[in-house]
C-alpha cells in the first residue's frame, strides 16, 4: 500500500451488493448507522467518517481513512488493493 496521508479522503463507487455487505460488516462491528439526505447510511469507524450515497459513491475521510481502506474495505468489500498505483 502507498503511504497515505493521515487526513486523506478516499472516494470510490460501490455496487448495491457491496453497499449492503459494507453495511452488514459495519453493523457487526457495532457501528451506529445514521440516516442522512441522499445517503444509504453514514457512520464513523476508528477515526474515519464514512458516507455511502444512494448513487453508489462511498466517501471515507479522516485520520483513519488509510486503515479503513486497507484493512476493511479492500479485503472484505472490494476484494482488491484499491490504493495500488496511487501516488503519495
Amino acid at each position: 500500500m502507498a503511504n497515505i496521508p493521515k487526513n486523506h479522503c478516499y472516494v470510490c463507487t460501490l455496487t448495491k451488493e457491496q453497499i449492503a455487505l459494507l453495511k452488514e460488516t459495519l453493523c457487526a462491528a457495532s457501528c451506529e448507522l445514521k440516516a442522512a439526505p441522499y445517503c444509504e447510511f453514514k457512520t464513523e469507524y476508528h477515526e474515519a467518517s464514512i458516507a455511502a450515497y444512494s448513487s453508489g459513491k462511498l466517501v471515507v475521510q479522516g485520520k483513519g481513512t488509510g486503515d479503513f481502506v486497507e484493512f476493511l474495505l479492500e479485503p472484505q468489500i472490494l476484494k482488491e488493493d484499491a490504493f495500488a498505483g496511487m501516488i503519495a
